[in-house]
Formats: C-alpha cells, structure tokens, sequence
C-alpha cells in the first residue's frame, strides 16, 4: 500500500520540478517600419518581428487594420506564418486592402493629411514548449504618418491636371 501511494506522488514531483526549469515564453515584439500604398485598393505594411526567446517561434494568424481618426480604412490578414528564429528578428510585410468609401475621401480625407493613421494588430505565435505547442496572442499599436503616401499617391493626378 506504501508504494502505491509514493509512486504518484514522486512521479507528479518530477513533472513539477521539470515544469519549474523550464524556460520563461517572453512574448514577441512587432515594430512598424514601412507603410507602402500600392494604389487606392491595395497597399502593404513592413514589419520587424523580435523573438527574444531561446527558442524560435512561428507568428501565426496575424490580422491587423489601419484607422483614419474613427474609421477602418485598411483590413488585412497574414495566412502563412512568419517563422522567428530563438533570440533574432525578421522583416516581413504584410499585405492589406484599402476599405473606404469616396464619401471620406472627398469630404474627410484632406481633414487627415496632417494626422496619422493609426495600426492595430493582433495576432499569437506559437512556440514549441516542453510540454507541446503553446499559442499565445500579442498585439501593437503604432500611429504612421499618411501625408508621404497619400501625397506619392496623388502625384500622378497632380501631372495630368498640371499642378506639378
């Protein structure tokens, strides 16, 4: 009877001490390098992923908007993830359709210009733990300026009125 009740409990010991050393997940970072606006329907986003884990992490599932004031006016959605190895970063970009109506753009958009669209993203990463995959989510605020890529954009518009 003894050995029945010391086995479990010296086997439950172990598991707990073999959790305890196991390496702390620190969560990843994401920082905003560059916005690129193809044209009015599509544009991409640059970003830098940091891992500060000794282990690599795959970032998965990444979804992210652009909003102008109040109003989404960018979605997009990353379906293949971005592999991080253990203690370094990544570039990679993260494409995105534009979503907004004419009605901001004549009425609302010149109201913008000096302010900064504002990105939000939200996503986990899963890294291999020592008792399986773990999902975790992060997200990240940034504010980027518009003006350099509204401007670039308009610039064909500005030639064929003259007004370059």
């Amino acid at each position: 009877m003894y050995h029945i009740t010391v086995r479990p409990c010296l086997l439950s010991l172990v598991i707990l001490l073999a959790a305890a050393c196991a390496p702390r997940i620190e969560p990843v970072a994401v920082e905003f390098r560059n916005l690129d606006l193809e044209s009015f329907e599509r544009g991409e986003l640059e970003l830098a992923v940091f891992n500060p884990n000794r282990v690599a992490v795959d970032v998965e599932a990444l979804n992210y908007r652009l909003l102008l004031g109040t109003d989404t006016v960018a979605l997009g959605a990353r379906v293949e993830p971005v592999r991080v190895p253990a203690g370094d970063s990544v570039l990679a970009s993260f494409p995105f359709d534009i979503r907004f109506s004419f009605d901001l753009i004549l009425n609302r958009l010149t109201d913008y210009l000096d302010d900064t669209l504002r990105l939000d993203i939200n996503g986990r990463y899963l890294v291999q733990g020592a008792f399986g995959p773990k999902r975790r989510p992060f997200r990240y605020r940034h504010q980027v300026p518009i003006r350099p890529e509204v401007e670039k954009l308009l610039r064909p518009f500005k030639r064929l009125f003259g007004e370059d």
